[in-house]
């Protein structure tokens, strides 16, 4: 319980190892509906006030005060990753590939959230 050991399923040498051991996202799973190709952009809009995006932050959580109807708050970035690894191409497509449901919902959100 909230233990990493080394050599477990959880054990990754570097974000290659990462990818190759989860190659499928999780996201559609903490949904509360099931999102399909033909029906994803009808139940987002119908039934989400807004989705933010992580990338822009600020922007996201200012849109979504206003929807609200609250003032927005600055964020504070506390502890911010450091990007220090490249994942190989390669491994990047296939992780795409297997998840092509998710990134799609992703680049509809990416076109719609600052609206």
């Amino acid at each position: 319980m909230g233990i990493l050991k080394e050599g477990d399923e959880h054990d990754y040498v570097d974000i290659d190892d990462f990818f190759k051991k989860r190659q499928r996202s999780h996201i559609l799973n903490f949904m509360p509906f099931e999102l399909t190709f033909d029906n994803y952009k009808e139940i987002l809009e119908k039934y989400f006030i807004y989705i933010c995006v992580m990338e822009d932050l600020q922007v996201s959580v200012n849109i979504m005060a206003e929807k609200l109807g609250f003032p927005a708050t600055e964020i504070e970035l506390i502890n911010p990753s450091v990007r220090d690894e490249e994942l190989k191409a390669e491994i990047r497509e296939e992780f795409i590939s297997n998840n092509r449901l998710e990134y799609e919902i992703f680049n509809y959100v990416l076109t719609t959230y600052k609206q």
